[in-house]
């Protein structure tokens, strides 16, 4: 299993529009390499490719001796991207995800709330649909190119693999990458360090609060008559206190039939969710 984070100084959490361009982009390049794609899953190679909000995953897995030469390949194909030769491909996913996201917005409050509930949590605050829908009606190839000349410009790669491999192996292959991003057109230099943004959680103050509200709009065709009401607990650092808490505040909200739990896997700090599940709501 390979796992490769490749970090731009250009996808900031300030700029919304530079995530949206991300995503964008990542699903015009899948169409790119769709070729060595299906000659990699015929070998039962997997591969996904993912806008991470800070940057752009790439996890592949498989059981193939071809792997090695996959991931060459896939690295001179990120080079190799034009994606200005894509405007009617362009024109075409941003439609769709424009409807994607607009089928979203119509998605019951339950089925809404653990994802918005993530952004509140996440110190890195990805972009809400109703916000993508806005970029994305005014997105243009002429932005999808600027945004993909400044990436390929600065980068940060984080290199994960796992397997019936040596670390001198892994270190081979991926300094053949890393070669293929120094060696490019695009005069690729690297971004320090200390310049990643990486993905946190917010750890609420103790008495604190994190509110996240949303008000559905209800138009001819679409009628919303549920509402939710969720509230996150943060109980401190993983612990075994922490978890016997966890699991004591679970049994006692379990006793009321009107109360769903969940329990959110979340790095570092336990957090319990209760949800609440009315009908009819009024307004206030």
């Amino acid at each position: 299993h390979v796992h490769i984070k490749i970090h731009s100084g250009q996808i900031d959490i300030s700029d919304l529009k530079a995530q949206v361009c991300a995503e964008v982009w990542a699903l015009l390049f899948k169409k790119h390499i769709r070729d060595i794609m299906y000659q990699a899953e015929v070998a039962e190679i997997k591969t996904e490719i993912i806008a991470d909000h800070t940057a752009l995953l790439f996890m592949i897995h498989g059981f193939n001796d071809a792997m090695d030469s996959y991931l060459v390949d896939l690295f001179y194909k990120i080079d190799q991207f034009n994606v200005e030769n894509y405007k009617e491909l362009f024109e075409r996913v941003r439609e769709a995800e424009i409807s994607t996201r607009s089928d979203y917005m119509k998605k019951s409050p339950y089925r809404k709330i653990s994802e918005m509930l993530q952004l509140c949590l996440r110190t890195t605050i990805g972009v809400e649909p109703s916000q993508a829908i806005k970029i994305l009606e005014q997105l243009t190839i002429e932005d999808l190119v600027d945004f993909q000349t400044k990436w390929m410009s600065q980068s940060y790669i984080q290199w994960l693999q796992i397997g019936n491999i040596t670390a001198s192996e892994v270190s081979y292959i991926a300094g053949r990458c890393l070669q293929i991003f120094l060696t490019s057109k695009h005069q690729h230099t690297p971004l320090l360090k200390n310049q990643i943004i990486e993905k946190r959680l917010v750890k609420m103050p103790e008495g604190g609060f994190v509110v996240y509200e949303d008000y559905v709009k209800n138009s001819a065709d679409y009628q919303e008559k549920n509402s939710l009401c969720a509230v996150l607990y943060q109980l401190g650092e993983d612990n075994v206190e922490c978890f016997a808490l966890e699991e004591l505040l679970i049994k006692i909200t379990s006793e009321a039939n009107s109360v769903s739990y969940t329990h959110l896997t979340l790095p570092t700090i336990y957090s319990v969710q209760i949800s609440v599940v009315a009908v009819s709501l009024k307004k206030k």
